[in-house]
């Protein structure tokens, strides 16, 4: 009996597992393909960097109710525990290698090159594109996560964001931003 409770225990584990990986690649996969990003030859930063999130988090430890900016009755209320588990979880990121299934199509690049390689190609549409991004913090039953996404173009510009995800029908999309900001 013992043997039949561990068993069920682990499938379940296992399944909730691949649920939230097959999650994560979407949800990163539909960051990736978004046009409004360009449409330059783009790279990942493989590490979460915590100087540059640390600043989107500020927001998210100061407050526990967002809004959306087009619908402002359409907002979310965190309690203190998920508040915490998001920052918690997004910080234990840091200096770690993303999952490289998550990003398979895409090439690599270290923080010290990015300089030079957005340098090369600076054209506003086809310019080289540089991207960073946690994995998603899975909330309320994995029906909503929180990713941040740092995007660089165009030679020195960009932006940096802390969203709010939600699945409805099955389908993640991009619902209330935390953090967000463009320079």
């Amino acid at each position: 009996m013992k043997y039949i409770f561990v068993s069920i225990l682990l499938i379940s584990l296992n399944i909730s597992f691949s649920q939230n990986q097959d999650d994560n690649k979407i949800i990163i996969d539909n960051l990736l393909k978004d046009g409004s990003y360009g449409d330059g030859e783009l790279r990942i930063i493989p590490k979460l960097e915590k100087k540059i999130v640390e600043f989107e988090l500020e927001n998210l430890k100061n407050n526990k109710e967002f809004f959306s900016p087009i619908d402002k009755s359409d907002r979310i209320s965190i309690t203190k525990e998920e508040q915490k588990k998001i920052i918690q979880e997004i910080q234990m990121q840091y200096g770690k290698t993303l999952d490289t299934k998550l990003f398979s199509s895409n090439k690599w690049i270290s923080i010290d090159y990015i300089k030079s390689y957005l340098e090369e190609k600076t054209e506003y549409n086809n310019s080289n594109r540089v991207m960073m991004i946690s994995k998603p913090v899975y909330i309320r039953n994995n029906t909503i996560c929180v990713v941040y996404f740092m995007h660089l173009c165009c030679g020195s510009g960009g932006q940096t964001s802390l969203w709010f995800y939600k699945k409805e029908n099955g389908n993640w999309d991009k619902w209330i931003p935390i953090s967000q900001g463009l320079f």
